[in-house]
């Protein structure tokens, strides 16, 4: 379920759909909808996954008002996604939710938002104009887009990434991970709702807790694929729901590594992508490392005809898989910077411009828990990950070299490749 924005109702529902149609491609199922109410409109392009009759279009009417949501919930126990999301708002017991979401209201005090636990499904705020959105680009098909916002800029060259919630334009900002925030007569009101304190995850039942993730990010009515790499955390994946007797399609792109792959797969044949096409879909300038290869592979995975699939992402953040958490402990620095304004935002727009839900068993809250409890002698080089599924992965994977998926582009141009991106970006933004 997949793009949302809200605005106020000086704009049209003309000028609204065109903005939900600049997003199509996180929906495409036809059951898009827009709504007026307090002053407001709330428009939602949805992807059915798990409910493809009318009764599960969006947005919809609750006691708080019309309320749209993207993302999933997995643990609703028999209930729909819609009344699962009611009791959470009624309990505030979200810290007992598995899934990722963005969800957006309107009500007589004003918009208001709620975003998941890491941002795995990011939100975009303009509280001068008073626009929630999914992404950036629909917006300037409501307002002319704001200045460049230099300094955003200037960190994507000397860092890669910014990750103070800034946005490549001024005025617009990324909305922080497990937050709920009001907005209204352009003023913008956010709190933290999320206690990572209260997630039960302990690090001694972690391989029954990545099982249970993998067991519920299976719940889906359309097909599921996995994203596996030859390395360990897709592999962990692949090996776990073997071990369940799930035996789905893996695809792969070809990384050096074909050798540690489970006979069968095959790596994907990709087409080129150009570094405008990947700023169009990035909507910023940020590639740290595998942008381009992955905008490859989700379009090569769509045209195989899925629009779901399992991946091993965040792993290496959890449990210590870069060269730098032997220096020093990152974790919390990758956890809450790296991930959720760098890695997830590009996940969500790649995967989403093919229409793709990305779903991944490490990024649970119940998984990510249980890192944030893992003494880092135990997790740095991912040792809890390959002591935990010892005897399930081979070990030939479990003690193998890493080997990160970077564009050759990437490895060889560092500060000098991202500035080209930014100039890129530069160049190509008008014309969102």
């Amino acid at each position: 379920m997949c793009g949302l924005i809200v605005a106020p109702d000086r704009y049209s529902d003309f000028e609204m759909g065109l903005a939900m149609d600049q997003m199509g491609y996180r929906g495409q199922d036809r059951l898009s909808g827009l709504v007026s109410d307090h002053g407001w409109k709330l428009g939602h392009v949805r992807l059915a996954i798990r409910d493809f009759s009318p009764e599960g279009a969006q947005p919809f009417d609750t006691p708080y008002g019309p309320m749209a949501f993207v993302g999933e919930f997995f643990s609703t126990r028999g209930k729909t996604e819609k009344d699962y999301l009611l009791g959470l708002l009624d309990t505030g017991e979200f810290d007992r939710a598995d899934g990722f979401w963005s969800v957006a209201g309107i009500s007589k005090a004003g918009a208001y938002l709620y975003t998941d636990h890491l941002g795995i499904k990011p939100l975009y705020v303009w509280p001068e104009k008073g626009i929630i959105c999914s992404e950036l680009a629909p917006m300037f098909l409501l307002e002319s887009p704001p200045a460049l916002d230099e300094i955003y800029l200037s960190n994507c060259i000397k860092f890669g990434y910014d990750y103070s919630g800034r946005t490549p334009y001024q005025g617009i900002y990324q909305v922080a991970p497990g937050t709920r925030a009001i907005l209204k007569n352009g003023q913008y009101e956010a709190d933290t709702y999320w206690d990572w304190s209260s997630v039960e995850g302990d690090p001694r039942e972690l391989r029954g807790l990545v099982r249970e993730a993998v067991h519920n990010r299976l719940i889906s009515d359309r097909p599921v694929a996995l994203l596996l790499s030859g390395g360990l955390d897709s592999s962990i994946i692949y090996y776990t729901l073997q071990e369940m007797g799930r035996n789905i399609e893996a695809f792969s792109v070809e990384n050096g590594e074909s050798e540690f792959l489970p006979p069968g797969v095959e790596p994907l044949g990709l087409e080129p992508v150009t570094m405008e096409q990947s700023m169009r879909i990035m909507q910023a300038p940020l590639d740290l490392g595998s942008l381009l290869p992955q905008i490859q592979l989700a379009q090569a995975v769509k045209a195989k005809g899925y629009n779901v699939v399992l991946t091993g992402d965040g792993a290496d953040e959890l449990f210590g898989g870069y060269r730098r958490a032997a220096e020093y402990d990152s974790q919390h620095s990758d956890v809450f910077c790296e991930l959720p304004y760098y890695h997830l935002p590009r996940l969500d727009r790649v995967m989403m411009r093919s229409t793709i839900e990305l779903r991944s068993p490490f990024l649970a809250p119940s998984v990510v828990a249980a890192a944030l409890r893992t003494p880092r002698a135990e997790r740095t080089s991912k040792q809890a990950l390959k002591e935990a599924f010892r005897g399930l992965v081979p070990d030939k994977i479990l003690d193998r070299e890493k080997r990160p998926l970077k564009s050759p582009e990437v490895i060889s141009g560092g500060l000098s490749y991202r500035q080209q991106l930014v100039e890129e970006f530069r160049r190509v933004q008008p014309r969102f």
